[in-house]
């Protein structure tokens, strides 16, 4: 996968509004192998919350069931 790939991934998970579109955009990034500690550092802090330090895989988890619970408290205004 080329460095661009990687980048317009990150682009895109950043400039996403709604956080299933993240949770979908994290696990593409993850299947494709381009997912980095300093992705997931950087998903964190735009999330306002902190992954601990562990393996790329515990710490893609635990992102994860981050956006799983924010995604709870997300309204799309469909009701």
């Amino acid at each position: 996968m080329e460095h661009n790939e990687a980048e317009v991934w990150y682009e895109k998970f950043l400039d996403s509004r709604l956080i299933r579109e993240k949770r979908e955009i994290l696990q593409r990034i993850y299947r494709e192998g381009i997912l980095t500690d300093k992705m997931i550092d950087d998903f964190a802090v735009t999330l306002d919350i902190v992954i601990p330090q562990a393996d790329l895989e515990n710490r893609y988890y635990d992102l994860l069931r981050c956006l799983d619970s924010l995604a709870k408290f997300e309204t799309t205004g469909l009701r």
